[in-house]
């Protein structure tokens, strides 16, 4: 829909409404001064002015309230439109880039599988190709379960799992595969008070691996990522730091949304689906944490994560 469709409805039930009032208005003092010509009475003449007053002033306040009320109906329907508009071009540009992401892991794999059927390779050749299509596999596996989660949001089927999770071992193995992925330097501090902590395993490790991707993602190779774990007995903190492209005040919420990917030329030129930051927001909350993003100096992101721990062993 033309976005100056709903703009020249509402004009024209502006004007139509102003001039009915005009109308009814010129009528009531055309009503006014016809009487007021055919009485001499004194006492009948302040009837005639009394209920002219009142006429005029119904006729005033019923028109405002009438077209403030309409245009509140239609500016409603607006947004209402706007929006649904809005939800169904994010959609469709998450095809777009879903069926682009998808494709990549699965002609890397295809392309590893037919190089490994080819005679006289040699076993450390082997080795590279299947631990590359190991790679490839597991990245293509988080994107399919990035899509299955954010149905389960939609459909109030998500549900936390407490359990003993071994917080450094985690981290170490997602940080192991993002070097094997990127030739990237990593900088890891885990400060934890326990060996394990309870919390929902897998949602962490997609809250982990959601916030590294994107530091790997939009920072240059030659900058490190810093990823800051620490836990009392009370919380867990995460703070992933990347010296990237950073956000904008202004999108620092909007990023949270789902399907939102910036309008931002180094963003735009960068693989997505717009579904990973709203993963994580929704994980979050589902843990009852708090999320917050913040700049980096002198440039780059932050992104703080504090999720309340279960009782330790």
């Amino acid at each position: 829909m033309k976005r100056w469709i709903p703009i020249l409805i509402m004009a024209y039930i502006l004007v139509a409404i102003s001039w009915w009032g005009y109308l009814l208005f010129k009528k009531n003092n055309d009503y006014y001064v016809a009487m007021r010509s055919s009485t001499v009475d004194i006492e009948q003449l302040a009837l005639i002015e009394d209920e002219h007053q009142r006429q005029s002033n119904m006729i005033i306040g019923e028109g405002v309230v009438l077209a403030i009320s309409v245009l509140s109906g239609i500016g409603l329907i607006y947004r209402s439109v706007a929006k649904e508009i809005q939800n169904i071009n994010s959609q469709n540009n998450f095809l777009l880039s879903i069926s682009h992401e998808l494709k990549s892991p699965i002609a890397a794999i295809k392309l590893a599988i037919q190089t490994l059927l080819r005679p006289g390779l040699k076993e450390g050749q082997k080795k590279l190709l299947m631990d590359r299509a190991v790679l490839d596999t597991d990245r293509l596996e988080r994107m399919v379960e990035n899509v299955l989660i954010s149905a389960n949001f939609d459909n109030d089927r998500f549900k936390v799992y407490y359990e003993d999770v071994d917080l450094q071992t985690m981290l170490s193995c997602i940080v192991t595969e993002y070097k094997q992925l990127s030739n990237r330097t990593y900088n890891i501090n885990v400060d934890l008070v326990h060996p394990t902590y309870k919390t929902d395993q897998s949602a962490l490790r997609i809250i982990l691996d959601n916030l590294i991707e994107n530091a790997t993602k939009y920072s240059e190779i030659s900058m490190p990522v810093e990823i800051d774990l620490t836990a009392s007995e009370s919380h867990l903190s995460l703070a992933v730091t990347d010296q990237g492209i950073g956000i904008s005040d202004n999108e620092k919420s909007k990023v949270l949304d789902r399907f939102y990917r910036s309008n931002d030329e180094n963003v735009r030129t960068q693989k997505g689906t717009g579904l990973g930051l709203y993963i994580v927001k929704r994980l979050v909350e589902e843990l009852k944490g708090t999320i917050v993003i913040r700049n980096n100096q002198p440039r780059g992101t932050i992104v703080n994560i504090k999720l309340p721990a279960g009782d330790n062993s």
